[in-house]
């Protein structure tokens, strides 16, 4: 007679759910950059919710190679400076993120479905955001993104057009755009919608 095995007991689960269960299994470490960070990492993520029960521990959260749509949903999180969310399906950047992520300074957003320059619009909120990555959203292929982020780079001294982190540089299809003085940036943003 074959013996049944017993099933792990592993808490309620629900697939693409961020849920306590998931946040308590999931890696947490001190990362090179002296940030505390959490790694949720290819959970086929679909929705940004329940990141309050992190209870504002970590300074990164990396959402990355799941399937979220929408960057929203952030409880009141102080303590988070970067937010890594490249390979997923982010289409829209709702309002408000000043008021939940206020301390957010590195947003990166490679690989995503931003296709639109008003898509970016409500980063100008955020306050001390100096990094943001686009690279691979069809956004970097529109005829006016190149003159923005040109002109950013000409305002800001230090804002770089590049296939990398390396500073100023002319490139071709994978654009990132590196924003070291965010108001500049905001100012430009909103001026663009007007």
């Amino acid at each position: 007679m074959a013996e049944a095995r017993p099933q792990a007991s592993q808490g309620p689960r629900l697939p693409g759910r961020i849920t306590a269960e998931l946040i308590m299994r999931s890696p947490q470490y001190m990362s090179c950059i002296k940030l505390y960070e959490i790694d949720l990492r290819g959970n086929k993520i679909a929705a940004i919710e329940n990141l309050g029960t992190t209870q504002n521990q970590f300074d990164s959260i990396d959402l990355s190679d799941n399937a979220i749509v929408r960057l929203d949903g952030f409880p009141k999180l102080l303590r988070l400076k970067q937010l890594l969310i490249n390979n997923n399906r982010v289409a829209r950047i709702s309002r408000g993120l000043e008021e939940s992520i206020p301390n957010l300074e590195v947003l990166i957003l490679s690989n995503n479905r931003i296709t639109n320059l008003q898509d970016l619009d409500p980063l100008a909120t955020l306050s001390k955001l100096e990094h943001v990555s686009l690279h691979g959203n069809p956004v970097v292929t529109k005829p006016n993104y190149r003159r923005s982020a040109d002109c950013l780079q000409q305002e800001e001294g230090r804002c770089g057009v590049g296939q990398g982190w390396e500073g100023p540089r002319r490139a071709g299809a994978g654009v990132v755009v590196v924003v070291e003085r965010p108001r500049l940036w905001r100012a430009s943003l909103q001026q663009r919608a007007q």
